[in-house]
């Protein structure tokens, strides 16, 4: 790895920092809004609707946009210098910041408007799973296309991590090469979780957690979150 490879990977940080920047500031945004004492008993009584809006939304956009981007770039800062060697992918490593920024944005205001929506059809007397089917197709189709964005910057970003570890294999010199195994299982933990993420958004298997009440919670939140943020997030952190 020469100095003008190193150059190239360290002038991509400040890309990532400000979509970081970003992402946490609509999430602190958004927790302002909804601690409003008038606004927080309106999404309570909005019932799952309100924890769209107030849950799902600003986590995604607080942990994936302003966790796993900057972690991204920390990533491709930091991985050429473990194994001594540039990435696989440069193109790769474009797509996967940009596929995830797009696609956390997007989730967060789908979940933003269908918390809203739904929302006030549940504190109107109606049951969450009969407003969720009046939305029908303006629901399922804007989760499904943001998740499946999110989820591709995730793979690629998996993939590229993957595929500069293994073409790392004939490096001799890595005086840092200890710390690949912690970027490594980060980085197939970050795809396990995403793969639960995006089939759990599906609309039967949706419906299917939702239904299951407190035991669908072991599914998600509880499973999803754990793989993401203590395998995927916090092991590479140690790295």
């Amino acid at each position: 790895l020469n100095g003008a490879e190193r150059e190239i990977y360290g002038r991509r940080m400040p890309l990532c920092c400000l979509a970081a920047g970003f992402c946490l500031c609509l999430g602190g945004w958004l927790m302002v809004i909804k601690s409003i004492p008038v606004f927080w008993q309106w999404l309570w009584e909005a019932g799952y609707g309100g924890h769209l809006f107030r849950d799902l939304s600003n986590s995604h956009i607080i942990i994936v946009g302003g966790g796993t981007i900057l972690l991204t770039g920390i990533t491709w800062y930091l991985l050429p210098r473990v194994v001594n060697r540039p990435l696989y992918s440069n193109g790769l490593a474009a797509g996967s910041f940009w596929f995830t920024f797009i696609g956390v944005v997007g989730f967060y205001l789908a979940w933003l408007v269908l918390g809203l929506i739904e929302g006030n059809m549940v504190r109107g007397g109606m049951d969450y799973m009969e407003a969720k089917a009046l939305v029908g197709s303006w629901h399922t189709v804007p989760t499904r296309i943001t998740s499946s964005i999110m989820g591709v910057g995730y793979w690629t970003y998996v993939l590229n991590v993957f595929l500069t570890v293994w073409a790392a294999k004939s490096v001799e010199s890595k005086p840092l090469g200890y710390l690949t195994k912690f970027i490594v299982v980060s980085a197939g933990a970050l795809f396990v979780g995403t793969v639960q993420g995006v089939l759990q958004v599906l609309p039967a298997n949706a419906d299917w957690i939702h239904n299951a009440g407190k035991f669908g919670q072991y599914v998600d939140p509880i499973s999803h979150a754990h793989i993401n943020l203590v395998t995927g997030l916090v092991v590479s952190l140690t790295a």
